[in-house]
């Protein structure tokens, strides 16, 4: 496989810790404290987060961004993300009953390992990196150019049958895109195929949907002519993809996307989805949607931060009031998403 060199990692990996005694420091104590003695940080509520696999990388990845945390509880992170780590480089399949997202978790492990930068950890991060690129819907499962969900990544579940790309979004793709930039393994065939698959998810005006075939995933619904909607939501992290890629920032589509959330951008509400009663998404989405709109779209940042300080509990973590399809009940969850859009500079 050819290998580039890594385009510069994504913003959220780069931010500086908050002022002393902010909302980020009490919320990245908070998670902190929820700890195990082996490391890992695990879901109280959900059995799909209650092994660790996945929760653990993205609280590491997340206190990495506010700051540097305590070497020991580092450590121990790092050695549970590596024990995690299975035979053909996947973490997240532990449990042969329940898939814990191998994509998001693989994923967040290899950015997490190329932050710290452990030259230990490069044999690691390459097997993670040679899975992660077999999980994209391309020609070896199958996948013509014209397939709606060529180049897009999903849960990673396994037996899948040729051409079928079971859930596939905007968000596993853009970590998975992220995690192998990071890594210096995002080659030209990988690539090229994200590339059409962002092409087809970016609307004329600029905004992305969010699945090209999962109709449930797509929160704004469908337009007059049957084509998935874009939001804010979507189309952030269709910015993110595009940044990892090496797009740069005067590329039309780039410009596109940013003049999209110019116009629909808000902290209190995710752009591009109407009111839904059934579903109140600006709600169950808030501390993601907090998170990627932070990282794209600094005019929002202030309003943001005033929103998420007004959330934060008493013991500096935080949590959705309802339950949801979502997770953001879980404040180990939510407090790591919402740590993330704190620390955005």
């Amino acid at each position: 496989m050819k290998r580039v060199a890594a385009v510069l990692l994504p913003a959220l990996l780069v931010l500086p810790a908050c002022a002393p005694g902010s909302a980020g420091d009490r919320a990245a104590a908070w998670l902190l404290a929820q700890q195990r003695a082996d490391g890992s940080f695990r879901s109280e509520r959900y059995a799909v987060l209650r092994s660790g696999q996945a929760l653990t990388p993205f609280v590491l990845h997340a206190l990495l961004a506010h700051g540097e945390p305590p070497p020991a509880a580092l450590a121990r992170g790092l050695a549970f993300v590596r024990a995690s780590i299975g035979p053909e480089g996947a973490i997240g399949y532990a449990d042969a009953d329940l898939l814990e997202y191998p994509v998001y978790a693989t994923s967040l492990a290899i950015l997490v390992l190329t932050r710290v930068g452990d030259p230990a950890d490069r044999e690691r991060i390459d097997i993670m990196a040679d899975w992660l690129v077999r999980q994209q819907c391309g020609e070896a499962r199958g996948f013509a150019a014209t397939a709606p969900a060529y180049g897009a990544f999903g849960f990673g579940a396994r037996g899948l049958p040729p051409d079928e790309p079971g859930h596939v979004d905007m968000t596993h793709t853009r970590f998975a895109v992220q995690a192998l930039a990071a890594a210096g393994r995002l080659d030209d065939a990988v690539r090229d195929r994200v590339v059409v698959l962002l092409r087809n998810l970016q609307h004329p005006d600029g905004g992305f949907a969010f699945s090209p075939v999962v109709a449930e995933a797509n929160k704004a619904g469908r337009d007059e002519d049957g084509r998935f909607r874009s939001y804010a939501t979507a189309t952030a992290d269709g910015v993110l993809a595009l940044q990892a890629l090496g797009v740069p920032a005067d590329d039309a589509r780039l410009v596109a996307a940013r003049t999209w959330l110019d116009a629909h951008a808000s902290a209190e509400r995710i752009g591009g989805i109407d009111a839904h009663p059934a579903e109140p998404w600006h709600d169950a989405l808030r501390f993601y949607h907090a998170m990627v709109l932070a990282a794209v779209h600094p005019p929002a940042r202030a309003a943001l931060r005033t929103m998420l300080v007004a959330c934060q509990r008493r013991d500096g973590s935080f949590a959705s009031e309802m339950v949801t399809a979502m997770k953001e009940d879980d404040p180990s969850l939510a407090t790591a998403l919402a740590l993330l859009a704190l620390a955005a500079r």
